[in-house]
C-alpha cells in the first residue's frame, strides 16, 4: 500500500512531519506551527538540546498539552534543577513553569538512550555542540534529527581544535551509519563560511540517508541553494528549502 509523509520547514532547525494519525515536531522556537489539535492527533515534540534557538518552553504550555507527548533533551531538565526550590516570592506563573519541566508526558534523554513506545521508537546520539541528535522509527520509516551535531569549524579554531572536532564528528557518524535513515535534517550553516558543507557532505557520504533536508540558516536561505548549484552530485537525495512553511510530499510502501 502506497501512503504519503507530509513534512513542513517550519524555521531555521525545525521540522514537522506528519505520518497518519501521528505529527512529530523537531527543534521549535519560531514560526508557524500549524493548528494542533491533541484531541485528533497523536503530537510529539523533540527538543534536541537548550539553545534557545532549538527551545522554546511554550510548547510545553500549548492548548491541550496533557496530550501532548515531549522528548527532550536532558540538559533541558538540568535548566530547572536550581528551580526546584520554591522560595516564597515566586509567581503562580513561575511555580507552574516548574511543575511543566516534571510532567508525566515529558520524557528527558541523555545521548545513547533508547525509549520504546506501542508505537514509536526513540534513540539518540551525541552531538558535537550540546544535547543530542534523534533517530525516531515510526511505521518502520526512520527520521533524523541532527540537532547541533556537526562539523563546527571555525576561522578562529585552532589546529588542534579543528582536529578534535574532525575527529568528534566523525566517531558520532560512524555510530549512526548502522541504521536506515530514510529521512535526515542536518546542519547547513552559513555562519561556517566557506566549510558550510563539510559536515553535511561528510553525513550524506557516510550515512547514507534516503533523503536529506538543510536545516539551521534561519533567513539565509541563499546556501541552501548554493549546495543544490554547487554539488549537483547529490541532488538525488538533497531536498532544499525555498521559503518557511514549505511542505514536501514523500511517498512510501508498507
Amino acid at each position: 500500500m502506497l501512503k504519503q509523509i507530509n513534512i513542513k520547514y517550519i524555521y531555521h532547525s525545525c521540522y514537522q512531519v506528519s505520518i497518519d494519525d501521528k505529527i512529530l515536531i523537531f527543534d521549535y522556537f519560531h514560526g508557524d506551527l500549524d493548528d494542533l489539535d491533541p484531541y485528533k492527533k497523536d503530537i510529539t515534540f523533540f527538543a534536541s538540546h537548550s539553545h534557545p534557538d532549538h527551545y522554546n518552553k511554550d510548547i510545553l504550555s500549548l492548548k491541550g498539552n496533557e496530550n501532548i507527548r515531549y522528548i527532550l533533551s536532558n540538559d533541558i531538565q538540568d535548566l530547572s534543577k536550581v528551580d526546584n526550590i520554591i522560595y516564597l516570592g515566586d509567581t503562580e506563573e513561575k511555580v507552574e513553569d516548574r511543575k511543566l519541566m516534571y510532567s508525566k508526558n515529558i520524557e528527558y534523554m541523555k545521548p545513547y538512550d533508547l525509549k520504546e513506545y506501542p508505537d514509536m521508537t526513540v534513540r539518540t546520539f551525541g552531538s558535537t555542540d550540546k544535547g543530542v541528535s534523534f533517530l525516531v522509527s515510526v511505521n518502520s520509516i526512520n527520521i533524523f534529527h541532527a540537532g547541533d551535531l556537526n562539523l563546527w569549524i571555525w576561522d578562529e579554531d585552532t589546529e588542534e581544535e579543528r582536529e578534535q572536532m574532525r575527529k568528534d564528528f566523525l566517531k558520532e557518524l560512524d555510530r549512526i551509519k548502522h541504521y536506515d535513515i530514510d529521512i535526515a535534517f542536518f546542519p547547513l550553516d552559513p555562519r561556517l563560511k566557506k566549510l558550510y558543507s563539510e559536515g553535511f557532505k561528510e553525513f550524506i557520504d557516510r550515512v547514507q540517508p534516503t533523503l536529506i533536508f538543510p536545516m539551521h540558516f534561519r533567513d539565509n536561505i541563499s546556501y541552501n541553494l548554493s549546495f543544490m548549484n554547487e554539488f549537483p552530485e547529490y541532488k538525488g537525495i538533497y531536498r532544499p528549502v525555498f521559503k518557511k512553511n514549505q511542505i514536501f510530499l514523500v511517498n512510501y510502501e508498507i
